[in-house]
């Protein structure tokens, strides 16, 4: 696989992390709120759930210092962390879909789904959203053939995804681990920065699932609806977790 797929990722996230209010310029944000865990609002989205294993290791080796740090932001659980691959339809209440575009979505996924080989995506670092922090993983070009592909799915059953993003072509793994409910201090930054030097962790991308949540996938708002397997691929035959 060519690199440069991953070129062009991290070109993507270096404009991001020299300004971050691109994004709210450019791309969808969720707003910060005071109550994420209960937030009623409800979204249609495919997503990776890490293995065990990985959600433990991001759970004591990343959150658990970053909530010692600044302890009033919401702090995901490890059952709720997940990398987005496509979105369906964003978070609001009511919601913007019905059980009937739920299964045109299913008809379509089931399909487009084992087409796509299976691939990882490498969690390298961690950066500061407008109002969250995530880990940014890189991949090669079988990320963005399905994200395409599955993007386009949606076009021909008329759900078109309604987030907007900073490019159409180039997507990167995104792990959303903390929401903010007040802008995040100098000494939150100092520590992002420092865990960002340690991290080295890779997620296996062979099953995608659709689920119904709220925008920090809360359990209490987490409902798993469909699972559509990936071929077997070469690089995605284990999971790894590794913080260097």
């Amino acid at each position: 696989m060519t690199d440069d797929y991953r070129a062009r990722q991290r070109a993507l996230v270096a404009r991001i992390r020299r300004d971050n209010r691109v994004l709210l310029r450019e791309a969808t944000t969720a707003p910060r709120r005071e109550d994420y865990a209960h937030d009623p609002a409800r979204g249609l989205t495919t997503v990776v759930f890490p293995p065990a294993d990985l959600a433990a290791t991001v759970e004591t080796e990343i959150i658990a210092p970053l909530r010692a740090i600044a302890p009033e932001h919401y702090y995901y659980p490890q059952a709720s962390l997940h990398t987005t691959i496509r979105n369906v339809r964003l978070s609001a209440w009511p919601p913007t879909f019905q059980p009937v575009d739920i299964d045109k979505v299913h008809s379509r996924f089931q399909l487009i789904a084992p087409r796509h080989e299976a691939f990882e995506i490498e969690f390298e670092e961690l950066l500061l959203f407008p109002n969250s922090i995530s880990l940014v993983g890189y991949s090669d070009i079988r990320l963005g053939h399905l994200v395409t592909a599955l993007g386009r799915g949606l076009d021909e059953i008329g759900l078109s995804d309604d987030k907007r993003y900073l490019s159409d072509t180039v997507f990167f793994g995104n792990m959303t681990l903390a929401r903010f409910t007040a802008a995040p201090t100098a000494a939150l930054a100092a520590s992002v920065r420092r865990l960002c030097r340690r991290i080295c962790l890779r997620l296996p991308v062979t099953h995608l699932k659709l689920i119904t949540c709220n925008a920090s996938c809360a359990p209490g708002t987490l409902s798993l609806l469909h699972t559509y397997p990936l071929t077997p691929g070469k690089a995605a035959a284990e999971s790894a977790t590794l913080l260097e």
